[in-house]
């Protein structure tokens, strides 16, 4: 049997995450857990519980121009203050976790 050792530095929470659902919908919009952006916001993670694909990008995202997230997958962001912004081609939900 082959042993595998990892090294390096293992990232911790120094706060408590943030988490929530949102709905994303046709016009491209910044998306995050609670009210408004967490401060101090270093990670957010989105997961889409949809049965569409959502797209991420810029604030001129589009459903033909930004980056997918199928259902049933997730994509993590180390955005800081950031913001992301969300797009799909009919409304979807996500859940998304900001720490």
């Amino acid at each position: 049997m082959n042993w595998v050792k990892l090294a390096g530095s293992i990232a911790s929470i120094n706060k408590a995450p943030v988490v929530g659902s949102k709905t994303v919908g046709t016009t491209a919009a910044e998306i995050f857990a609670g009210a408004q952006r967490l401060a101090g916001r270093e990670y957010m993670e989105v997961c889409n519980i949809g049965t569409l694909p959502v797209y991420w990008g810029p604030a001129s995202v589009t459903v033909n121009t930004g980056m997918p997230i199928q259902p049933g997958d997730s994509q993590a962001f180390g955005v800081e203050q950031t913001p992301v912004y969300f797009v799909a081609s009919a409304n979807n939900e996500v859940r998304i976790r900001e720490a």
